[in-house]
C-alpha cells in the first residue's frame, strides 16, 4: 500500500359606532277621562365617518439613508511569514498531535456515524500529511482509514472542497488543520469565501504566485494551503486568459509538498455497510 503521493489538482380606519338614538314621546291630553298614547317614533340617526385627514409636511431637505459601516474583510496572507520576516514553516507533527485533534473533531461535531467521522479524518490527514513521517502517516491509516481507502479520501476532499464553495460544510476549515497558524490562516480563508472581494483575492494570490516564482519555486513557500488558495481562485474568481495563464504556469504541484494516503485498491461500499478499522478502546 502506497502511503503517500503527490496530489495532483487540489441565509384605520377607525370605526365609529353612531347608536340611532330611539326617543320615545308620550303625550298626555289635559283630559283626565282619556289618555292618548301615541306610537314611538324611531329616527335613524346616520353618522358619516368622514376620511381622516393626512396632513402633508413638505421639506426641502433629503432623507438622509443610514449605512452601517462595514469592517473590511481580511485578505489571506497566501504567504506565511514569522515574527523574523521568514517565511513561516509549520513544525513536523507526531501521531499523538494528530490523535489529539481527532479526539476534538469527535467532541466538537458529533458525528453520526463511523462513515462521517472517518470521512473527517481522511481530510485531516491528507492536509497535515507534509509535516507527518511516513510512518506516522501509515499509522493513522491502519487505525482509522484501512477499511475506508486513500482513494475515497482523496474524493472526500474534492468533495468537501465543493461545499465549503457553496458554504455547506459542516467541518470548520480551520479544524481540518493541526497547526495553529495554518488553522488560523484557514479560518480567514472560510471567511473571505463568503463575505470578501473575490478581485482583490485574485489580485493578491497572483501577486504571491509571482513572489515564489521570482524566488525559483522554493519549497519553503509551499504550505499546506497552497492547494486550498488554488481552489478558491479557480471557483471563486473571475479572471482572464492572461490572468489564467500567469497562474498556471506556476508549477502548482512542484516539490514534496503534496502527500495525500494513497491505495489503488480502494474499496467501494454503501455506507451503510461501512465498518470502520478504528476499535475503540476500553478506558
Amino acid at each position: 500500500m502506497k502511503i503517500y503521493a503527490k496530489v495532483k489538482e487540489l441565509k384605520g380606519r377607525v370605526t365609529l359606532v353612531a347608536a340611532g338614538i330611539a326617543t320615545g314621546v308620550l303625550v298626555m291630553g289635559g283630559c283626565t277621562t282619556e289618555v292618548v298614547v301615541t306610537d314611538p317614533v324611531t329616527t335613524e340617526v346616520v353618522t358619516e365617518n368622514p376620511e381622516p385627514e393626512i396632513e402633508v409636511i413638505e421639506t426641502s431637505e433629503p432623507v438622509e439613508e443610514v449605512v452601517e459601516d462595514k469592517e473590511e474583510c481580511e485578505l489571506p496572507e497566501f504567504i506565511l511569514y514569522d515574527e523574523n520576516g521568514e517565511v513561516y514553516v509549520p513544525q513536523n507533527l507526531t501521531t499523538e498531535d494528530v490523535y489529539a485533534k481527532i479526539d476534538e473533531l469527535v467532541e466538537k461535531y458529533n458525528f453520526a456515524n463511523d462513515w462521517e467521522r472517518d470521512r473527517a479524518i481522511g481530510i485531516l490527514l491528507y492536509n497535515n500529511a507534509h509535516y507527518l513521517t511516513d510512518e506516522a502517516i501509515e499509522e493513522i491509516y491502519d487505525e482509522y482509514l484501512a477499511n475506508f481507502g486513500g482513494e475515497n479520501v482523496v474524493q472526500q476532499y474534492d468533495f468537501e472542497m465543493e461545499k465549503v464553495m457553496n458554504d455547506e460544510n459542516k467541518v470548520a476549515l480551520a479544524d481540518y488543520y493541526v497547526d495553529a497558524r495554518l488553522s488560523a490562516e484557514a479560518d480567514k480563508i472560510e471567511n473571505y469565501i463568503d463575505n470578501g472581494d473575490m478581485t482583490k483575492y485574485k489580485e493578491a494570490f497572483i501577486e504571491a504566485i509571482n513572489t515564489i516564482k521570482d524566488d525559483g519555486y522554493d519549497e519553503k513557500y509551499y504550505n499546506a494551503l497552497f492547494k486550498l488558495y488554488s481552489t478558491v481562485f479557480t471557483n471563486k474568481c473571475e479572471y482572464t486568459n492572461e490572468e489564467f495563464k500567469a497562474y498556471g504556469d506556476y508549477d502548482f504541484n512542484g516539490g514534496s509538498i503534496y502527500y495525500s494516503v494513497n491505495n489503488s485498491d480502494a474499496l467501494h461500499f454503501q455506507i451503510s455497510d461501512y465498518e470502520s478499522s478504528h476499535v475503540e478502546k476500553s478506558k
